[in-house]
């Protein structure tokens, strides 16, 4: 097996095949999309170490209703954060993962 030839020319490779760059609007949604899975990652540790001390040793949770407000409040500042960085972004989020779509090739059915 040869090796992928080189970028020439300025283009992003990944293994040897051509990467489009994106526009700005797509960088931006890109971008909003780094930040949202930030937050995402940092509000749903907040919360796992919440219901952590509210579990005993075998891992029972003590206070139910504390868990239940645990979980609707990491809800409630997921949800605040979608809307702040991702709303803006939405179009631009759905055209990209359509055309990702369009460009994969067709599943063949196995028999």
């Amino acid at each position: 097996m040869t090796a992928p030839a080189p970028p020439t020319g300025g283009q992003r490779h990944l293994q040897g095949i051509p990467i489009a760059t994106p526009t700005s609007a797509v960088a931006g949604a890109l971008n909003a999309l780094a930040a949202y899975t930030a937050q995402f990652g940092v509000i749903a540790l907040r919360c796992d170490t919440a219901l952590d001390h509210l579990r005993d040793v075998h891992r029972k949770v003590r206070d139910p209703r504390a868990a239940d407000a645990a979980l609707a409040e990491r809800d409630a500042a997921l949800a605040t954060v979608a809307v702040e960085l991702l709303l803006p972004h939405t179009q631009t989020l759905l055209h990209a993962a359509r055309r990702g779509i369009d460009a994969m090739p067709p599943v063949v059915a196995r028999r």
